[in-house]
């Protein structure tokens, strides 16, 4: 499996638990989780590259060969270990001086 090796400039999780819920007719809604793993990690990260007009391009290609649907390894900030994570959600916008702000979404994968 890949591993994703660039730092971001800014991390953001965002949560979301996933649950299933039934509204009754007295006001009583009543929840439950959604699936084995109702509550991934979300995160919206923020990349810079300089220094030329191609500095950008590992970062591209790295999330382009995974097409959004294959998982990579990526270790969060303060996270002991490496958890695994697709992102079908990417752009990179170019600014003056050859500098590029790329930002992603990284949605945490379960199973294989």
């Amino acid at each position: 499996m890949s591993a994703f090796t660039f730092n971001p400039a800014t991390a953001n999780l965002a949560k979301k638990p996933k649950v299933l819920a039934a509204q009754f007719g007295d006001g009583y809604t009543q929840r439950t989780p959604n699936g084995l793993n109702p509550n991934p990690d979300v995160w919206n990260l923020t990349f810079e590259f300089g220094g030329s007009p191609t500095a950008h391009l590992p970062f591209k290609n790295f999330l382009d060969a995974l097409g959004g649907t294959q998982a990579f390894d990526w270790t969060p900030p303060g996270a002991a270990a490496s958890l695994r994570f697709v992102c079908a959600d990417y752009q990179c916008n170019a600014m003056p001086g050859y500098v590029w702000q790329c930002t992603a979404v990284f949605e945490q994968a379960f199973g294989v």
